[in-house]
């Protein structure tokens, strides 16, 4: 029989109601009966707003800062069978885009927030926390579409994925068996509730009893180690781009709060070895998981990076309920070790997109056909390559980005930077390497410099254009948005 998301951490909770299920720095708490009653208000206000029977399989965009409330109102949508779109943003124009794509029956958001409009329905999660007087009992109805989450559009325009129950339950319930957790967990969650990632990590705690950690809308990385210190943690999932930044810049080493940390996960970018290999030795006694995956396909990939040391610099193998091939253009499943589409298929898979035909067009044969370049080894472990739409073609000569930052590494050390292929305005080639560079301007380096680095076997890696730019576009999961450096290069 299928349950929902909010039968999961129900049933978690029936024993120990008095237990936190959220702590801060402060010492404040919030018990799984406090944090159920929230979930009943909730549920109550909403049916006070709505006919019971106008609230199944619809859907609800929903803008609210506070975690602790965000996974109330996340729950309490679940129990009664409506799925969540949760929009981080004060947009107007873009929050009313989503509300019209998804065809949402409400907008909720924090009170001191909220954005009044005649195009949609508003209501302050402030109002639905309110003690209800309502007696009617909660009905809690299943629907096979759980969110719908929106991509981080680092290439294009953002597209509508819709998660199922059954998907997240799925594969929270892989990580927590994969990971060895318990109800002693008690994590910081580093990482957008907007995404797959950030969610799942509260879902797979709250089900295994655990507790979260409340770190406020912009974690840190002294908050975090001063949380270790003081053991009120032991648990951290957070994006590779903040974990490389902290390992980079903290003061006070790692090595003196590693022994609290019993579970570290990272995931969703593409992390250096070398990283992995420092990481490794900072938290020898940790559980260091590492996914790779993306919206459509949650944790495609697992790999416990201490467990398995000859096997870092991949992305690991598939998880339980999930096969990934290679395959080619024509769709042929290629051999080991043979680069190509990364294709996945099973219990992690999305139920699709917003835009259904889009979706469809994404499949064949049951499998999703990802932008994602990878190769299989022959023990199964993914080795990732790059997004299709990156290459660059120099008339017929495909090049991998990542093929020109590991020849520039050396040369450019201390600067962030990134490489992507832009069209030649000169029009000789049909694209060209464009470098960009995050800081202030040096003049020495130009296309001379780099080429006299170079080696000749190399001279065609050297970009023909060189961009500097105060800072890159981001993601808020730290992803460069390859699309906005496009428009810098070509305005």
């Amino acid at each position: 029989m299928s349950i929902t998301l909010f039968q999961e951490i129900k049933s978690a909770f029936i024993s120990r109601q008095d237990k936190p299920c959220f702590l801060n720095d402060k010492g404040d708490t919030v018990s799984r009966a406090e944090f159920l009653k929230n979930i009943q208000n909730i549920q109550k206000n909403l049916l006070t707003e709505f006919s019971n029977t106008s609230l199944h399989k619809k859907r609800v965009v929903v803008n609210i800062s506070s975690i602790q409330n965000y996974l109330a109102i996340t729950y309490a949508l679940n129990a009664l069978g409506l799925s969540i779109v949760p929009i981080f943003s004060q947009d107007t124009k873009y929050i009313e885009s989503i509300y019209t794509k998804v065809d949402a029956i409400a907008y909720i958001a924090d009170e001191n927030t909220l954005i009044l409009s005649d195009r949609y329905i508003t209501i302050s999660i402030d109002s639905l926390l309110r003690t209800s007087l309502n007696s009617l009992p909660i009905l809690e109805r299943y629907n096979h579409e759980a969110m719908v989450i929106y991509t981080s559009g680092t290439t294009g325009v953002p597209k509508g994925v819709i998660l199922g129950n059954s998907g997240i339950s799925h594969v929270t319930s892989f990580m927590n068996k994969y990971m060895n957790v318990d109800s002693s967990i008690s994590e910081m969650v580093m990482a957008p509730l907007d995404h797959a990632f950030g969610f799942g990590r509260c879902h797979s705690v709250l089900k295994s009893g655990g507790s979260l950690f409340l770190s406020g809308p912009r974690p840190n990385a002294r908050l975090m180690i001063d949380a270790l210190a003081e053991k009120k943690i032991n648990a951290v999932s957070i994006m590779p781009a903040q974990l490389t930044q902290i390992m980079k810049v903290v003061k006070v080493p790692l090595s003196n709060v590693s022994s609290n940390l019993k579970w570290l996960q990272t995931g969703a970018m593409k992390f250096k070895p070398e990283d992995k290999n420092r990481l490794c030795e900072i938290f020898p006694d940790t559980t260091i998981c590492m996914h790779f995956g993306m919206s459509e396909s949650m944790r495609t990939t697992f790999i416990n990076l201490n467990d398995e040391p000859t096997k870092r610099h991949t992305e690991g193998c598939a998880s339980e309920g999930t096969k990934v091939v290679i395959m080619d253009e024509k769709r042929t499943i290629l051999p080991p070790n043979t680069e190509g589409r990364l294709a996945i298929k099973g219990k992690s898979l999305a139920l699709g997109y917003i835009d259904q035909e889009f979706w469809e067009d994404s499949l064949y044969d049951g499998w999703f056909i990802s932008n994602d370049l990878a190769l299989l080894d022959k023990d199964g472990y993914v080795h990732y390559r790059g997004r299709a739409d990156d290459i660059i073609n120099l008339n017929g000569l495909l090049i991998h980005p990542d093929e020109v930052e590991i020849k520039l590494k050396p040369i450019l050390g201390e600067y962030n930077f990134t490489v992507a292929g832009i069209s030649d305005p000169r029009g000789v080639r049909d694209r060209v390497i464009a470098l960009f560079i995050e800081g202030i301007e040096d003049k020495i380096i130009n296309t001379k410099y780099l080429l006299k680095k170079l080696t000749d076997i190399d001279r065609h890696l050297v970009p023909t254009y060189i961009f500097w730019m105060d800072q890159f576009p981001r993601t808020k999961t730290g992803k460069v948005m390859r699309s906005k450096l496009y428009e810098v290069a070509m305005p």
